[in-house]
């Protein structure tokens, strides 16, 4: 089945579907959570997600948020994002 006609069966947009796709999600959880879906990130997983090193952008698709999300998150919680060289949010 292509994701064309997966996205139909499961009333889902396409485009809705691709871009999920696209910032890291499941093809699976793409096709099946409704569009209003806003997932719950705690801030331990922020947290324990830094410890990864990985970018800010990689980050945010791994937890599946939006980065300026995951940005604002990061300088609520005085978190020094190492990831590649990004330090930001570090309070002095």
């Amino acid at each position: 089945m292509s994701l064309r006609q997966a996205a139909i069966a499961n009333n889902i947009n396409l485009s809705t579907a691709q871009h999920r796709i696209k910032r890291g999600w499941d093809k699976i959880d793409a096709l099946i959570i409704p569009p209003n879906y806003q997932r719950k990130v705690t801030d331990q997983q922020v947290i324990e997600c830094e410890k990864l090193g990985l970018t800010i952008r990689r980050s945010a698709a791994f937890l599946g948020i939006e980065k300026t999300a995951l940005r604002k998150r990061i300088e609520r919680l005085g978190i020094n994002w190492r990831g590649k060289g990004q330090q930001i949010g570090a309070k002095q």
